[in-house]
């Protein structure tokens, strides 16, 4: 099974402007891997099977030091 991860910073814009190709994609027979900062959406995309994962990633910082470190 191939995968495909997505990667934002909140919850609430995949679930609003991702969820119609996420679950097309699910559909076809990927694996759906959601990468996010945890939210109140982030239950509404684990009730529809989605492999969740929570990130530490600051939605307005500017240091790039701690962007590396999230990404390590």
């Amino acid at each position: 099974m191939k995968t495909i991860t997505f990667i934002s910073n909140t919850s609430w814009s995949m679930y609003n402007f991702r969820l119609g190709v996420l679950k097309a994609l699910k559909k076809e027979g990927y694996k759906i891997v959601i990468i996010v900062l945890y939210d109140v959406w982030s239950e509404k995309l684990k009730k529809l099977e989605f492999d969740f994962y929570d990130i530490s990633i600051e939605r307005k910082g500017t240091d790039p030091i701690k962007d590396l470190m999230t990404l390590w």
